[in-house]
């Protein structure tokens, strides 16, 4: 076991990836929550938590070769990340709900408009979890 120290970078590709990580999360919880069961989330959430598991395994061999910026950072970087995937979670929850309490003819069409409504109503955390697990993905990088 050899501990890793944490090398500050700023690289706008890692950025723009991190960026599309986070929204494909975001993606993937949305296309999940087209299922009218609360138990298919657990699918993504199997990998997503399964996801910050190795993160927070990784945290503990930086905090044992990094310096006190590098170890907070990337704390910071496990927050964030947990953060955005029970946001995304709870989203994917609330349509799940709202579209069962609506009986409408047309599922797809409800399954649009309680999205559009959910989405619409958690935008500012959703995007700034986002943009900051982006940045944080982008310029903590574990060596």
């Amino acid at each position: 076991m050899q501990p890793l120290t944490v090398i500050f970078m700023k690289n706008d590709s890692r950025i723009l990836q991190g960026l599309l990580r986070g929204s494909l999360l975001l993606v993937v919880y949305i296309a999940f929550s087209m299922i009218p069961l609360r138990f298919a989330i657990l699918i993504p959430n199997l990998a997503y938590f399964g996801l910050l598991i190795g993160y927070i395994w990784q945290l503990v061999f930086v905090a044992l070769g990094s310096s006190v910026a590098g170890i907070g950072a990337d704390i910071a970087f496990v927050l964030v990340y947990a953060l955005l995937v029970y946001c995304a979670t709870v989203t994917a929850f609330q349509i799940i709900e709202r579209v069962k309490s609506h009986h409408r003819a047309y599922y797809f069409h409800n399954w649009l408009v309680t999205t559009k409504k959910v989405v619409r109503a958690h935008w500012l955390p959703l995007v700034v979890l986002v943009c900051g697990y982006a940045f944080l993905w982008a310029t903590v990088s574990p060596r």
